[in-house]
C-alpha cells in the first residue's frame, strides 16, 4: 500500500464538494441522491490520520444519476480490558455505517481456495441496472471464527489503529481485525432513501459459494460487539492517553462520494483498570 503525506483539509474536501455541486446540477438526479442523511449521535468523524492513494476509478462518482456510497464508522465504544497469555488487550465494538446516495456493494466470483476477487457495483437514479466499477475492489475471504465456523467477508473492510495525540501524532499499534460481512443489521434512519427492510443479510457461510454478494444499505449499519472475534488491539507496555481509531476502507477498494469521513476516534487512558478503561 503507497502512502504520501496528509492532504491540505482543502484537498481532502475538493472530490465530495465537486460531486455534489456535480450532482445538484443534474436534472437526472433524484432529489434523495443529493439531499443529505439526517444527523445521526452516530456520526462524529475525523479527518484521516494518513492519506492513501485513491481508487482509480473515482471519477465514476461524477457520472450523471450514479449514487455512490459513503461508509463511515461510529466512533469505538464498549471499551473493555481483555488478557491473553499475559497480553493487555483493549476491546471495543464497531459499527460500519452506509451514510451516501447509495449502498456500499461488492460482488464475489470464485479464483481459489477461501478467497473470490472483488467488484464493486454503484446504484443509479431511475432503477437502471447497477454499474460494476473499473479496477475491483479487493477480495472476499472465508474467514475462519472459533465456535462459529466460516463466513464470507470483505477484506479490508475496516481497521483499527492506536495513536500518540498531541501535535505529531504517531500510530503505535493496529489490530488484527480486518474482514467484515457488510450487511444490512440496524437501521439507523427512518427515511425514504433507507430500505425498510435489509437487502443484504448476514454473509454466507457455504464454503462451496462461487459467487456472493456482500453489502450495506444507506441508513443501515454493520455492527459488532466488543466481545466478537479479533475486536481488540495490544495495548501491553503502553502508559498515557491515545486515540483508538476506527477507519472504514482503510485501502480505498470502494469507491466513496466522500474518502475524508471514514475515521472516528475515542480517546483513552492506559494502562486500563482490571475491569473499566478510562477516558482522557
Amino acid at each position: 500500500m503507497r502512502r504520501r503525506p496528509p492532504f491540505s483539509s482543502a484537498l481532502r474536501g475538493s472530490l465530495a464538494l465537486a460531486l455534489l455541486l456535480v450532482a445538484a446540477l443534474l436534472p437526472v438526479a433524484p432529489a434523495s441522491a443529493i439531499v443529505p442523511l439526517p444527523p445521526h449521535p452516530w456520526i462524529q468523524t475525523i479527518p484521516p490520520r494518513t492519506a492513501v492513494e485513491p481508487h482509480p476509478s473515482a471519477e465514476i462518482c461524477l457520472q450523471a444519476g450514479v449514487l455512490c456510497p459513503d461508509l463511515t464508522m461510529r466512533a469505538p465504544y464498549q471499551l473493555k480490558p481483555d488478557r491473553w497469555h499475559g497480553w493487555k488487550m483493549l476491546r471495543a465494538a464497531n459499527a460500519v455505517l452506509s451514510i451516501g446516495p447509495g449502498p456500499a456493494e461488492v460482488r464475489g466470483t470464485r479464483t481459489g481456495p477461501g478467497v473470490m476477487d472483488a467488484v464493486q457495483y454503484v446504484h443509479r437514479a431511475g432503477g437502471q441496472r447497477p454499474l460494476a466499477v473499473p479496477g475491483g475492489a479487493g477480495n472476499l475471504l472465508f474467514k475462519h471464527i472459533p465456535g462459529q465456523g466460516g463466513y464470507w467477508k470483505f477484506a479490508n473492510a475496516a481497521k483499527f489503529e492506536l495513536w500518540t495525540t498531541g501535535a505529531n501524532p504517531r500510530l503505535v499499534r493496529t489490530g488484527p481485525k480486518l474482514t467484515y460481512c457488510l450487511r444490512d443489521l440496524r437501521k439507523l434512519w427512518n427515511w425514504d432513501r433507507s430500505p425498510r427492510r435489509f437487502v443484504y443479510p448476514g454473509c454466507s457461510r457455504n464454503p462451496n459459494r462461487k459467487k456472493v454478494t456482500l453489502g450495506t444499505s444507506v441508513g443501515w449499519a454493520d455492527i459488532y460487539p466488543a466481545p466478537y472475534y479479533e475486536q481488540w488491539i495490544d495495548v501491553t507496555g503502553l502508559r498515557g492517553c491515545f486515540d483508538l481509531l476506527h477507519i472504514a476502507d482503510p485501502d480505498n477498494h470502494i469507491v466513496e462520494l466522500d474518502e475524508t469521513n471514514n475515521t472516528a476516534k475515542t480517546r483513552v487512558r492506559l494502562p486500563m483498570g482490571k475491569r473499566k478503561v478510562s477516558r482522557c
